[in-house]
């Protein structure tokens, strides 16, 4: 759209009686004119309730408005025509806006109810007799926090740089709140810093050339097609806006990084790129080579990292407050076949993002779960932002309603990223291709979580976010420039006991038999803290020891060979149906997950056993069984007779018992550290067994209540593990996020067990 505006300018402050104002930039007079209002949204998500309206009040009196005077005034236009900041009273109940909702409702309906308000709050003009910005607190639960601040600020305040970069300055770190936010380091590459030649001077001219003619060419010739992503209405920017964010590993991104030799922000832009490519043409086939370009916008500012509000305002700062960016054109690479193309090639551009802090911030009391910023009133069908916080990128989509299915396009980015990630791990560095254990030194802090939750709550408060954030840690990738391990430390109270450490070890380092048993080997009897935990017997049947006949050696020939075959025809040729249990969804290992547990007494398990003349395993793996039975029924009638397979993990070692960490280590031992694990190959969940410590163990001066395992990120949707500890089985299940109803599983779990144990006591009687 073809925007006349004249823009006068003033090149000092000005006295207007015995008032001073402050000149608008030409960019803040363009972002604020008749025809265009641009605003950026800040949303911040918190951990806990904010219920505390005076304190609220005090924090923006006392921290929002001192840092930065344009928050305090309004533009006004001089006889000349020109615009000036002009400093006035703020009335804070102007600005300040808390929307009433009905109360007791479903988190998916407070998340339908935000989505809508943020929506309007988007579209509404600020009222310029009042400084440019609003605060708005939804006070209610959405699935991304316990409640929700949105900050409404014009874009003639400052650019995403200058007012994200403020935000940040209020929060302080959350495990020390007298430690203001460090502000991350925007790093240069190697190659930007070293002296160049003439030949990659004489390269960086011809491209700056090549760019600005583009630029200067696409701004006033050539138009984009109108496209799924691109309706080529006149006044996008008063149309109403659809916003939806998706999350993703930053750690993940890291790792693609150096296989494609880019930078962080290739790999962002590709995925962003890719994706909207697959949407294209996922809503309308053949539209992935419709002409499509971005606009990308760039801090102009020398700064490498955000400046303090002090640095900010000084005259030769090289991170000055206000507008300082400009912008190119970029062009979305064309998908001619978009099943059958590299995804890596999607990989080759670059974009200025907003890196947000690295550790929990929290705002007075109030923990920062999460946070992203959308630019609206702008005259463009699509808008996405990135912002980083925690080890995690935020991507922002910001569009057009009613012109793209956010659902759709939220599963496209999602897909480009799987696809991507994937694609970049089959790439192999290195010479030969082979991967080795490189020793480094440990940065304990890089490896030791302690997250931070409100104090005081009850403790079926902190059972709900110790599995929430279990959720979160399980499909956390693990950084692999580090050593392969984090600890997680939950300081709260929940049902299972006062406090909860969390080991999360990848099973590059050693599968189950190898890591448990090293946990193990540093527990200490309660009783008797000198003695280190004695490692039970994993007991061999008798008729497994005593020398076979050859009928007996046909027979496990016979039945070895019959297993391999079907378990190889089961690998290969028959898959499991779809059922309750199981989701067949692509990509089931990227998706989230929920654990919980249930527990059963061992020696009823055992008065079991001699019933069934079967073993323990037996008698546990047929309770699974029965009780997986019993839930694909109560969710669909009928589906009981679904195909389901399970995949049993079985340790090949030939020691009978748990060795300590000498033995495992010795050369010849039978029961080295490492993965030494087979499978009987089957789809639709996965079993582990552990036999853990008999008597009651501690770690130092802290007593082992309980103890569970899960195995995350494999490719099913239902994962059960099982662990003894102290006479007490105790079974975990790890299944794909809302298409398991985690209660009535347990439920359903118990009920196979009570049945059996008490149809194996009528035995007895008969």
């Amino acid at each position: 759209m073809e925007r006349k505006l004249e823009i006068r300018t003033s090149s000092s402050r000005i006295g207007e009686g015995d008032e001073e104002m402050e000149p608008c930039t030409p960019t803040g007079q363009y972002y604020s004119s008749s025809s265009l209002s641009v605003c950026i949204l800040a949303v911040l998500e918190w951990e806990v309730p904010v219920d505390d309206d005076s304190k609220i009040m005090s924090l923006i009196q006392d921290v929002f408005l001192p840092i930065n005077p344009r928050f305090s005034s309004i533009l006004v236009t001089g006889k000349s025509g020109e615009k000036n900041w002009k400093k006035v009273a703020v009335k804070l109940e102007d600005h300040i806006k808390v929307p009433v909702f009905e109360e007791g409702l479903t988190v998916e309906c407070y998340d339908e109810y935000f989505q809508e308000y943020l929506s309007e709050i988007a579209m509404e003009r600020l009222n310029k007799s009042r400084p440019l910005w609003e605060i708005h607190i939804f006070k209610y639960p959405t699935s991304n926090g316990a409640a929700t601040t949105v900050f409404k600020l014009h874009h003639a305040l400052g650019d995403g740089y200058s007012l994200m970069g403020a935000l940040f300055s209020c929060l302080q770190k959350a495990d020390n709140p007298s430690l203001s936010s460090t502000f991350p380091s925007i790093r240069s590459d190697n190659h930007m810093n070293k002296k160049k030649s003439v030949l990659e001077l004489l390269c960086v001219f011809k491209n700056t050339v090549t760019d600005f003619t583009w630029s200067l060419f696409k701004s006033n010739v050539l138009e984009d097609h109108v496209s799924p992503i691109r309706s080529g209405r006149q006044g996008i920017e008063f149309r109403p806006v659809s916003i939806s964010t998706i999350t993703f590993s930053l750690d993940q991104v890291k790792e693609i990084k150096p296989k494609l030799g880019g930078t962080v922000n290739d790999v962002i832009v590709g995925i962003i790129f890719y994706g909207i490519r697959l949407y294209m043409e996922a809503t309308n086939q053949g539209s992935g080579n419709a002409r499509s370009t971005a606009l990308v916008l760039l801090n102009t500012r020398e700064a490498t990292a955000y400046q303090s509000l002090e640095e900010m305002e000084k005259p030769e700062t090289k991170g000055p407050w206000g507008n300082n960016f400009g912008y190119i054109h970029v062009s979305i690479p064309e998908a001619t076949n978009i099943d059958t193309s590299d995804p890596l090639e999607f990989t080759s551009l670059a974009i200025s993002n907003l890196i947000g802090p690295a550790e929990k911030m929290s705002l007075a009391k109030y923990p920062l779960k999460g946070l992203y910023f959308m630019v609206v009133n702008i005259p463009q069908s699509l808008m996405v932002t990135i912002v980083s916080y925690m080890g995690k990128l935020r991507i922002t989509i910001g569009s057009e309603k009613e012109l793209i299915d956010q659902k759709l396009f939220n599963t496209c980015m999602e897909n480009a990223f799987e696809r991507i990630y994937k694609a970049s791990m089959k790439t192999v560095t290195g010479k030969s291709g082979e991967k080795n254990w490189k020793k480094v030194a440990v940065k304990l802090e890089d490896h030791i979580k302690v997250p931070v939750f409100e104090e005081g709550l009850t403790v079926e408060c902190y059972d709900e976010y110790f599995q929430e954030y279990l959720s979160e840690i399980a499909m956390e990738r693990l950084n692999k420039s580090r050593p392969l391990w984090k600890i997680h430390i939950f300081k709260y109270p929940t049902s299972n006991g006062d406090a909860t450490t969390v080991f999360k070890l990848h099973h590059a380092l050693g599968d189950g038999y190898s890591l448990m048993g090293a946990l193990f080997s540093c527990l200490q009897k309660a009783d008797n803290p000198s003695l280190s935990s004695t490692f039970p017997s994993i007991r061999s049947d008798n008729h497994m020891n005593k020398k076979k006949s050859v009928l007996e050696l046909l027979s496990v020939f016979k039945n070895t060979v019959t297993d391999f075959t079907w378990s190889l025809f089961k690998s290969n040729v028959l898959e499991d149906h779809v059922s309750p249990i199981r989701s067949g969804r692509q990509g089931v290992d990227f998706r989230p997950v929920s654990i919980s547990t249930i527990t059963f007494s061992l020696d009823k398990v055992k008065e079991i056993k001699p019933k069934l003349g079967g073993t323990v395993n037996d008698v546990i793996v047929g309770i699974i069984f029965y009780g997986i039975r019993l839930y694909m029924e109560a969710t669909n009638q009928g589906s009981g007779n679904a195909r389901s397979t399970a995949l049993v993990f079985l340790n090949t070692r030939e020691a009978t018992a748990y060795q300590s960490l000498e033995e495992m280590e010795k050369p010849e031992t039978k029961g080295p550290w490492g993965n030494n694990f087979g499978y009987i190959h089957k789809t639709s969940l996965a079993i582990s067994n552990l036999i853990g410590p008999v008597e009651k163990m501690s770690l130092a001066k802290y007593p082992l209540k309980g103890l569970y395992f899960m195995v995350v990120n494999i490719p099913q949707s239902l994962m059960v593990t099982i662990v003894s500890y102290m006479g007490k089985l105790r079974i975990t299940i790890g299944s794909e996020k809302e298409l398991i109803d985690q209660k009535l599983f347990n439920t359903c779990m118990e009920n196979a067990f009570e049945r059996i144990y008490k149809a194996s006591m009528k035995t007895v009687s008969t």
